[in-house]
């Protein structure tokens, strides 16, 4: 309403402009209430103004399904608009395009790991929302492909160590608080899974306790 309010304002003051700086101005916004008939001056459009006023703030929905109730129209739209999402984040995080395949079998391949990586990421950002984990999607995304670990070797008797990198708490005045932020983030969502989030340094044995999986030996 408030917009409106504005642009019923703005109307009256390019009125009091004149013709050449309305037919310059563009179309939408406030010149939207301002009338001409049959090339005589402009006039303001109050009954344009008051039917926008009395519709302000509703969202409607046209279709042409006439059996459908009011509920499984905007259920329809919203499943639409997730379905929507998911091809958007196929494309732009999970990188689905291009296809660097050619083979019919290799191609199906890869599109399948695709479409199974949605799910699971979206059944991860579900149950994150469900428990007070409200992080959009790229956020999610980048929680889950920043960590990583690098092996390194102890000096002192050469036995291979992870160092855990990407997400770690960082001195640079300008990076340092988001990584830190990130990092209990990332700490948080392992929890939220029943994983015990890693440590700075791991060794394999440790990793294999906290992560509850199976590592070869290196």
């Amino acid at each position: 309403m408030k917009q409106l309010q504005a642009q019923w304002e703005a109307a009256q003051s390019l009125l009091a402009l004149g013709k050449e700086k309305i037919n310059s101005s563009s179309h939408q916004g406030s010149r939207q209430f301002l009338k001409s008939v049959k090339g005589q001056d402009y006039r303001l459009n109050q009954a344009l103004y008051e039917k926008k006023c009395r519709f302000a703030g509703y969202y409607g929905l046209v279709t042409s399904c006439e059996d459908l109730s009011d509920e499984k129209v905007y259920g329809n739209l919203r499943e639409l608009q997730e379905i929507e999402e998911n091809f958007r984040i196929m494309k732009t995080y999970l990188e689905a395009r291009p296809v660097y395949v050619r083979t019919e079998e290799h191609i199906r391949g890869h599109f399948l790991v695709c479409v199974l990586a949605v799910v699971m990421e979206r059944i991860m950002h579900k149950r994150a929302r469900m428990n007070g984990l409200d992080y959009s999607f790229e956020y999610l995304s980048e929680l889950l492909t920043t960590p990583t670990l690098s092996p390194i070797y102890s000096a002192r008797n050469k036995e291979q160590l992870y160092l855990k990198t990407g997400v770690v708490i960082s001195s640079n005045p300008e990076g340092g608080p988001k990584l830190l932020e990130m990092a209990e983030d990332a700490d948080k969502f392992m929890k939220l899974f029943g994983i015990e989030p890693l440590r700075t340094l791991e060794s394999l044995p440790d990793l294999r306790n906290r992560l509850k999986v199976h590592l070869p030996l290196a």
